[in-house]
């Protein structure tokens, strides 16, 4: 379902391309994805940054909406699962990857049948991510135990 006008679609490819968002790898915006020559690929997240929806077109045509598959997951999931941490907010991934937060929400949302959130953000009010390999590890079975229970996953 897309949930984008092609007139909408289409400023905000004009806006990438004349560098409007920026090319701060932490913050929030569209994005131009790297694509095969004659095809124009975009993610636009959501407004809270928990989603992406990416947009595919060849040059001249409509826009419409793709799943992606993720390439950098592979990097995303090494630094979800690193043993300094139980949990990961999109910024510190995105920190310590160099990857954009859109790239890392994307990465994230691809593969959330791997991806568990924290119900309870960290103090900054930040999202919390892990796998749920890592949370298994990391977590004792007192908390798995209640995690079950309550059907919450705490940090």
């Amino acid at each position: 379902m897309t949930t984008h006008t092609q007139e909408q679609l289409n400023d905000i490819w004009s806006a990438i391309l004349a560098g409007k968002y920026g090319n701060d790898p932490l913050a929030i915006a569209p994005r131009r994805i790297a694509a095969e020559p004659g095809t124009e690929i975009m993610s636009i997240p959501n407004a809270t940054g928990t989603d992406v929806f990416v947009y595919e077109r060849k040059s001249g045509e409509q826009w419409r909406e793709v799943t992606y598959s993720w390439p950098e997951w592979p990097t995303v999931q090494t630094a979800l699962e690193s043993p300094r941490f139980k949990w990961r907010t999109i910024e510190g991934i995105a920190k310590e990857t160099k990857l954009d937060a859109v790239t890392v929400v994307g990465s994230l949302s691809a593969n959330a049948s791997v991806v568990i959130k924290s119900t309870i953000p960290d103090q900054e009010g930040r999202d919390l991510f892990t796998t749920k390999d890592h949370y298994r590890e990391k977590s004792s079975l007192w908390e798995r135990l209640e995690s079950a229970i309550t059907n919450k996953v705490q940090k």
